[in-house]
């Protein structure tokens, strides 16, 4: 795929892992939120919560927006419906927890939330050692708006790759997610937005530092007229990192009075990162507002300066500045548990 043509992670995908599936461990609850434990990809949940109804449906292929070796297409994963039919009084934690050295862990999950349903969904993945963790997540919103955010708890030695499936119908669908650790990490958005009045916002907080690697590929399409997408990321790069952001948003024939913006801002704390910048429109109709950019640089001097002169130290500053970088993009989540469960773990 071109996306990755300038992505090399084939240390990660071409080494011999073991696979490995369920298992159990004792943890705490969050206890603002309505809490979802999964082992190694299989959830421990026996529909104790009125409005969620979860069941497994059937062992699949396996599938990936982002291309792996051979050894995994021969997998078949055990895919899980996660379907949301009242509305939850407050958010939803899914915490996903892997064990493991040198192993390889995969899931599926669909989540729909349909009948003019509001949720706010966090979900986090929590590992130490080697692996490699890949996530199918499908996404079906009907006439529902669904506040979708993720962060991960994991080490330097850990690579895990996202694969997001979203389909919206007359309804909203918005990510925030945070990428700040991990040896590789990536995140493939296929969006469709299918129905008038279906509107999709992905945005994204990337930190960087040593030899970490990480990228975003979103896809939106377009597909009915009064349709509505926004992406941004923001990226803090240090040491020798390597970033990627390529965002397509494609605007169908009958997509008219659609509206989309793209946009990238990386903040450069080494003259040794790299980050490389593709925002792409394809637009079919002429009755549209598309916007998309990117910038590139490093810390304001002026700001670093100014702030310096009222006694505040250089470190200070600069941490100052950084999280001022990202606070745009966490304000988004609506919901003030996640927000704050950000801003505290952040």
């Amino acid at each position: 795929m071109d996306e990755f043509k300038n992505f090399d992670y084939s240390d990660v995908i071409n080494k011999k892992y073991k696979f490995l599936l369920g298992g159990d461990l004792d943890v705490d609850d969050y206890k603002d939120f309505y809490n979802i434990n999964v082992f190694n990809g299989v959830p421990d949940y026996n529909n104790e919560y009125d409005f969620l109804k979860l069941e497994y449906v059937d062992d699949i292929p396996f599938t990936s927006l982002i291309p792996l070796n051979d050894e995994f297409y021969n997998l078949r994963l055990m895919q899980y419906n996660f379907e949301i039919i009242l509305q939850p009084d407050k958010p939803i934690v899914i915490k996903n927890y892997y064990t493991g050295s040198g192993v390889a862990i995969a899931s599926d999950f669909n989540i729909q939330c349909k009948n003019n349903i509001k949720a706010d969904l966090l979900e986090l993945n929590i590992s130490s050692a080697d692996k490699l963790i890949v996530n199918n997540r499908n996404f079906s919103i009907e006439e529902s708006f669904l506040n979708y955010s993720r962060m991960d708890f994991i080490d330097n030695e850990t690579s895990i790759f996202n694969n997001y499936n979203v389909s919206v119908g007359v309804g909203k669908f918005e990510s925030v997610l945070t990428d700040k650790q991990g040896k590789v990490s990536i995140n493939f958005w296929d969006i469709n937005l299918n129905k008038p009045d279906s509107t999709a916002e992905v945005s994204g907080i990337v930190e960087l530092n040593s030899a970490d690697r990480h990228g975003n590929v979103c896809k939106i399409n377009h597909l009915k007229n009064e349709t509505g997408s926004k992406q941004e990321f923001r990226h803090i790069l240090n040491g020798t990192s390597y970033a990627m952001y390529d965002g397509d948003s494609h605007i169908a024939v009958g997509a008219q009075d659609s509206s989309s913006s793209q946009i990238s801002k990386a903040i450069m704390l080494s003259n040794n990162s790299r980050i490389l910048n593709k925002p792409r429109l394809n637009i079919h109709n002429s009755n549209v507002k598309a916007t998309h950019g990117a910038t590139v640089g490093k810390l304001n001097n002026d700001d670093i300066f100014y702030m310096k002169q009222r006694g505040l130290s250089t470190k200070l500053v600069e941490e100052i500045l950084l999280e001022a970088f990202k606070k745009d993009i966490l304000d988004r989540i609506h919901n003030q548990e996640i927000r704050s469960f950000f801003h505290d773990k952040g």
